[in-house]
């Protein structure tokens, strides 16, 4: 009889913590963060369990639209021409039992088309979209861990390092293929890249492990 009622104790106790951390309400809400897009010139995101969505600016100014809880908040700073945004030190997007919706764990970044030097997005467990033509003086990276990386035109002046696990990776990069260098490093998977081509006056570098690369190369209008 006792052994029942440890048993049925425990089933109760555990019911009661299981309901209580997976229902509990947690309330959100929507901010942004406007940077003068002539004092940026590098930016800089760096997240786990994120979706980075990547937008044209409306205005020519860089803006962060995203969701905060009181468990859940960004650091955002700038300094000497470098913005950046992390996930604040503490903050843990997953709740015993649950999740944060998508919806509030997903990140919009809105920057000019052009005007920055470069540019480095790195997350996990959700897609990196860049929807947006992009042009950089210098470099642009991407990495993501059980997610693809999804781009629109890059153009960019020097390097480009592109990283996935576990996830796809598929865009447009803008050159010709003479005008770059190219490192590819394909593990269960298969690409349209070589795995090594040294001349250029550009640099591609691909890793995917688990995961495509397929890169279309568009020479300049």
């Amino acid at each position: 009889m006792r052994k029942v009622l440890a048993a049925a104790a425990a089933l109760l106790l555990w019911t009661t913590l299981l309901t209580g951390c997976s229902t509990t309400a947690e309330n959100w809400e929507e901010k942004s963060y406007q940077a003068d897009a002539g004092e940026i010139s590098q930016l800089e995101i760096d997240v786990r369990d994120r979706k980075i969505e990547v937008e044209p600016s409306p205005d020519g100014q860089i803006h962060l639209n995203y969701c905060e809880s009181d468990r859940e908040t960004y650091h955002i700073t700038e300094e000497d021409g470098k913005l950046v945004m992390t996930v604040q030190s503490g903050s843990n997007q997953m709740t015993f039992g649950t999740s944060a919706p998508l919806e509030k764990r997903t990140i919009r970044l809105q920057i000019p088309t052009d005007g920055l030097s470069s540019v480095s997005l790195s997350t996990s467990g959700e897609e990196l979209n860049i929807s947006t033509a992009l042009t950089l003086t210098d470099q642009m990276t991407c990495k993501t861990n059980n997610a693809d990386i999804v781009f629109e035109p890059l153009d960019v002046g020097g390097a480009i390092r592109l990283e996935a696990k576990n996830g796809d990776i598929t865009g447009t990069v803008v050159g010709g293929y003479d005008d770059f260098s190219i490192t590819t490093q394909v593990k269960k998977g298969e690409t349209n890249l070589p795995k090594s081509k040294p001349e250029g006056e550009k640099s591609l570098a691909v890793s995917v492990n688990n995961g495509d690369a397929q890169i279309r190369f568009e020479k300049a209008q």
